[in-house]
């Protein structure tokens, strides 16, 4: 089955590179996917590096509406409605996964994912809803009676179908229209797709802040990205939002530990110190209402007192839940 990635090569943002390392060669390690990507950037770019060296397909190609981009988000609506400007290139890597089902010539079914990925385990398209239009999992929760949004970083698409609802799309920028919410190709594909879409199995995009899942297929790092910060964790996402993104899982901080240790493993980086800053940072936050600070130091800690702070919270946390 082939699995899609739509890349637009930033030359700062090192980052992405990063995690496009770690899913192309957790997927080249853990599956039997035929990997292809979307390629709009330079010929000589990190990016292509690890594209050709872990034997990824490459069709080079710019989104079919570039030029609209700039007509439907001038950086005046950017800075007014999302606090920031994302430069035109990055966000046409987004929108090219609405170029998909047009140059796919071959394949019925499809998947596409982020780059922002770790494959776990080897699935075949049997594993897979077949949809009408498309699969995709819910944006933050897991409960599905409780998606009033889907997460478009990873889908099942049927090619012929999302030819029509991607028509649909088009039509809307081409005539100058906005998606409903703003938030840019997943706004479009929610509003055009929501009632139509059928349901990814959250194995499929499971996310750190649930937890360690022993069945997770593809884990997404949604949110802060590992070694970063809330700057690259989605366009116009602010250190709260991405806080508030996370309430309601602190029973599941053990997810963080687990997948971004495994990533910097792929990677062969030493990032305790990062990982120490980021959980201490939302140790903080989960307690800032109670007054109780994790810890009376002004600098970083270690990542052992981490450690240390997360097993009282979680004490804590058993006993207020069993009444002790």
């Amino acid at each position: 089955m082939k699995c899609y990635f739509a890349i637009n090569a930033p030359k700062d943002e090192d980052v992405y590179n990063d995690l496009l390392e770690a899913a192309v060669k957790t997927a080249r390690s853990n599956t039997s996917l035929q990997l292809v990507a979307l390629y709009d950037g330079l010929a000589n770019s990190r990016s292509i590096q690890i594209l050709q060296k872990n034997n990824v397909e490459i069709i080079w190609h710019r989104f079919s509406r570039y030029e609209k981009l700039k007509e439907l988000y001038p950086v005046t609506w950017m800075r007014e409605n999302l606090n920031v400007v994302v430069p035109y290139s990055k966000l046409a890597g987004t929108f090219m996964r609405l170029d998909i089902p047009f140059i796919e010539e071959h394949d019925d079914f499809v998947l596409y994912t982020d780059v922002d990925v770790l494959f776990e385990k080897n699935f075949d398209i049997e594993d897979l809803p077949l949809p009408r239009y498309l699969a995709a999992a819910p944006e933050f929760e897991k409960d599905y009676r409780k998606m009033t949004y889907f997460n478009a970083g990873i889908l099942m698409l049927n090619i012929k179908g999302m030819r029509k609802k991607c028509s649909d799309i088009f039509s809307l920028m081409d005539n100058g229209q906005r998606n409903a919410t703003g938030l840019y190709d997943q706004g479009y594909l929610n509003q055009v797709c929501f009632d139509d879409a059928d349901l990814l199995p959250l194995e499929f995009n499971w996310k750190p802040y649930w937890g360690v899942n022993d069945q997770a297929k593809i884990v997404h790092f949604h949110g802060i990205k590992p070694n970063s910060d809330y700057k690259h964790s989605g366009f116009g996402a602010s250190a709260d939002t991405v806080m508030w993104t996370l309430n309601g899982h602190e029973a599941d901080l053990a997810g963080y530990m687990y997948y971004y240790s495994k990533y910097f493993r792929i990677l062969g980086v030493d990032a305790d110190k990062w990982l120490s800053e980021f959980l201490h940072s939302y140790l903080q936050s989960l307690l800032k209402t109670t007054n109780q600070p994790i810890s009376s130091e002004k600098t970083v800690v270690t990542y052992s007192q981490v450690k240390r702070d997360l097993r009282f919270f979680i004490r804590r946390k058993i006993k207020e839940y069993i009444g002790v």
